[in-house]
Order: C-alpha cells, then sequence, then structure tokens
C-alpha cells in the first residue's frame, strides 16, 4: 500500500494518509463513520465507550480548541448521545482533566464512574510530573475529581518510546500498556501489570505468545466478554506498513502474561488501510474502532462495525390482492398467509384487512402464498440466505378463483321430490342448453358439472 504513516504524539500512534485512493472492499458489515460532531480533519483516536455505550470518550490531536493548542496536543474530549440515539457535538473536558500536553483516557472501570488517564501528577493533580497513570472519577454533578497517581513499578524508566498506549479491565486488576524500551522508538510491544494494592501495580511484563512475525503492536484492550485481547498489529518495519486488528486468548493461570489462539479479524473489521483502537462494546455485538480508509473526514476517524446483527431478521410486509377485482381481497373469504407451504406463527393479519407483516431469521428462503376456498395464490420468494443486516421487504400475494366449481345434485320429480326414473330418460340443461359438460350417473338420478367460475348459471 503506498501510504505514508506519521507518527505525532508521545502517547497516540496514528496514520496520515496523503492522496490515496483505497478500494473499498464488498463487506456485510462496513465500518460506518461516526460524523462530523466526532471526526474532524484532524486525527482522532482512543475511543472508549461508558458501560452503557451513551457517552464516549477519545483524543483530539493538534486541535485549535486544545489546552496548548495546534501545535503539537493531545487532548480528552467526549460525546453524549440524544434521545434520539445521535452522537452530539463533541466536547473537550476541563483543564482539570487535560492538564499536561498530551492527554489520554485509557478505559472505565466498572459501574463507569472511574477512569484511567495518560500521566502521573503531583499530589494536588495539578502538574505534570512524568509518564504514568492516574485515576479520575465523575461525581453526580458530572464534575472531574482531580487525578490520583496510580504506582506501576518501574514503568517511567521503561517507557522511553515516542508514543504509548494503554488499557485497564473494568475489574481494575490488570493494565496492559504497549509502548517502546527504547528510546523514542516507534516500535511498540506489549506489556501487562497486575494489581498489587490500590493504586499500585507491578512491574510490566512483556506478553509471551504468537507474536513473532510482528514488529510492532499497539493499541490493547482486553475485552472481558470475550476473554479476548484485541490489539492491533504490522509485519513490517516500514512506515507505510498496514496496521490490522488481532485477538489472542490468555493461557491458562498465568497471569496474562501468556497467549494462545492469534487470529487475524475479518474483513468486517479490518479494511484496505490503517485500522486500529478496536474497542468491543454493546455485549460483543458491536465495536468502535479507528481506520483511516476511504471514508475518513480527517487523518483518523471513529467507526462503528456492527460484528453481529443486533437485529438479525427479516421484516416481511404485504398485503393480499384478488386478481379478478384488483382490489384487497375480500375478508369473508378467510384468506391465510402461508409460509413455506405452512401456517407460521411469525405471520400477523389483524383480521379485518388482508395486510399482514412476518419476523423471520436471517440466512434462510422464504416461499409467501395465499389461501382461501376455491382460490389459488401466486408465489413470492423472500431469499434471506446469504444477507446478514437487517432488512425490511414488501411483497404482494394475488389470489385466483379457482377455474370453475363442481356442481353436484339430484334429478327429482318436483312435485312428489322423489328420484326419476331412469326409464323417463331425465336430461340437465344449462341455461336452457344441453351440455356435453354434465355427466349422469348411470345407476342413479344423480348429475355432475364443471361450470367456470366468473358468472351465474340456471339448472334446469
Amino acid at each position: 500500500m503506498n501510504c505514508t504513516v506519521r507518527y505525532a504524539t508521545a502517547l497516540t500512534v496514528f496514520a496520515l494518509v496523503l492522496g490515496l485512493n483505497f478500494a473499498v472492499q464488498a463487506q456485510s458489515f462496513w465500518p460506518k463513520n461516526l460524523g462530523s460532531t466526532i471526526n474532524t480533519p484532524l486525527p482522532e483516536v482512543n475511543p472508549i465507550l461508558t458501560p452503557g455505550g451513551d457517552t464516549l470518550f477519545f483524543s483530539r490531536l493538534n486541535s485549535k480548541g486544545n489546552r496548548y493548542g495546534a501545535g503539537d496536543s493531545q487532548d480528552i474530549w467526549m460525546s453524549i448521545k440524544d434521545e434520539s440515539g445521535a452522537w452530539q457535538q463533541a466536547t473537550r473536558l476541563p483543564n482539570t482533566v487535560n492538564i499536561a500536553r498530551y492527554n489520554a483516557l485509557y478505559g472505565v472501570l466498572a459501574g463507569g464512574k472511574k477512569f484511567l488517564i495518560a500521566n502521573a501528577y503531583d499530589k494536588p493533580g495539578k502538574h505534570f510530573l512524568r509518564r504514568g497513570f492516574s485515576f479520575i472519577t465523575l461525581d453526580s454533578a458530572g464534575n472531574f475529581s482531580a487525578p490520583q497517581r496510580v504506582t506501576v513499578k518501574w514503568f517511567s524508566w521503561m517507557d522511553e518510546g515516542e508514543f504509548t498506549n494503554a488499557t485497564i479491565t473494568p475489574d481494575g486488576k490488570y493494565i496492559f500498556m504497549a509502548f517502546s524500551r527504547r528510546w523514542w522508538g516507534r516500535n511498540l510491544h506489549i506489556y501487562v501489570s497486575h494489581r498489587i494494592a490500590e493504586n499500585l501495580y507491578s512491574r510490566p511484563v512483556r506478553i509471551k505468545g504468537p507474536l513473532k512475525e510482528f514488529k510492532s503492536l499497539e493499541a490493547p484492550y482486553f475485552d472481558t466478554c470475550t476473554q479476548q485481547l484485541y490489539f492491533a498489529a504490522k509485519t513490517s518495519n516500514d512506515p507505510k506498513a498496514d496496521c490490522n486488528i488481532y485477538a489472542m486468548q490468555p493461557v491458562s493461570g498465568k497471569n496474562m502474561q501468556e497467549w494462545q489462539n492469534l487470529r487475524r479479524l475479518s474483513d468486517t473489521v479490518n479494511t484496505a488501510a490503517w485500522d486500529s483502537y478496536f474497542y468491543p462494546a454493546g455485549v460483543g455485538t458491536y465495536a468502535m474502532m479507528c481506520s483511516n480508509n476511504d471514508a475518513t473526514i480527517g487523518a483518523s476517524d471513529i467507526f462503528r462495525v456492527m460484528l453481529v446483527e443486533e437485529r438479525p431478521w427479516v421484516k416481511v410486509t404485504g398485503k393480499v390482492f384478488d386478481r379478478l377485482t384488483d382490489q384487497l381481497v375480500d375478508m369473508r373469504k378467510t384468506p391465510k398467509v402461508l409460509v413455506n407451504g405452512e401456517v407460521s406463527d411469525s405471520v400477523t393479519m389483524d383480521g379485518e384487512s388482508p395486510e399482514f407483516f412476518a419476523l423471520l431469521p436471517l440466512g434462510q428462503k422464504y416461499i409467501f402464498t395465499a389461501t382461501a376456498p376455491h382460490y389459488v395464490s401466486d408465489t413470492v420468494i423472500v431469499d434471506m440466505e446469504d444477507v446478514k443486516l437487517y432488512t425490511e421487504q414488501e411483497v404482494s400475494l394475488t389470489l385466483t378463483s379457482d377455474p370453475y366449481v363442481t356442481v353436484r345434485g339430484n334429478i327429482l320429480n318436483s312435485l312428489a321430490l322423489t328420484p326419476i326414473s331412469k326409464t323417463k330418460n331425465p336430461s340437465i340443461l344449462i341455461d336452457g342448453k344441453e351440455s356435453a359438460d354434465v355427466k349422469l350417473d348411470p345407476s342413479q338420478p344423480r348429475y355432475e358439472v364443471n361450470l367456470p367460475f366468473g358468472r351465474k348459471y340456471q339448472i334446469t
């Protein structure tokens, strides 16, 4: 891929794409850009959602609105969903949180009111001391506390690279970090620390696993639902190399230090561009991520990617018509709608009109027909075998009356109402004329005739 990747700050990695035209791959769940209320021409990275999914924190680089302005800065911003579920215009967190030149919110603990942020500050929480971590809390009035320093043994001496990113498990037990031990190094490795006491964590240990092919790993995130560590990685030292997202599982009993079952996420997630900061949410049904694919507004945007359809069905609405009148069929004809030849509990018809709807699982093919006495139906196929997204489809079914009606009866003496003897050679007239379609029973005075639907007949 012909691109230029530039790393801009000491805390966050992002890719700046110049003059590229990526080919969009055909995908069922193409990542959806969160739009201009979140994304700008500047880089937006590191999306973090609160447990309810209604508040999004992220970092914005080099904004005029940042504490240190457009020249080499990174601040924490946030957005809250409105009543319709749309993200409101993002706002910057106050200077009591955005204290340093490079700021980042790394994770939210269970309960959604305590957060891990970048940097170690002095005891009052007003001045930057060194690279490290701190906790902040959010009170009921919506105000953030002063940072409270978190000690990770040896971290400030170990992290000497150009940038760092991290995450914390919701229970606060583990902190995963990506950094370089080389002075101003750009190739990162992932480390883990475990909690020893309140606000005290062990010396970072570099994780082990099937990672030899990777030159640099970034943006770790441990998902407690799937028990997987997600991260982005590249297999080349070339700064133009793509970055893809991977996942792996912990080896039991190894305190999150050894990993197995590495897999690259599908092309649903990994595009033909730089992809990173994968953050699963919604009980694993969707994720936030960052990319510089063709749909970006700026150098790096935040996207929502669906992992599993949250509404995995097709909604079919329809009406049943009478072919003879081209109108809705008369409900006195007791029409019903069949799915694959059978009455289905998934089909709802209110009983007052021949309109219906059905909710059916994706991944199957459905044959819709209607039925009513003395009528035949056309067929409509709703093919959802290869469909993975919620779909709505309208269908029209048409009932056509049978081509004929069979009339049977006895031949009686109109006065005595007794059967007429065959010796009298009785005959049946249709509208006053003999018809070759009339069949007489040779053993008794009975008849049968098939008459086309659609008109009145006089039988004598």
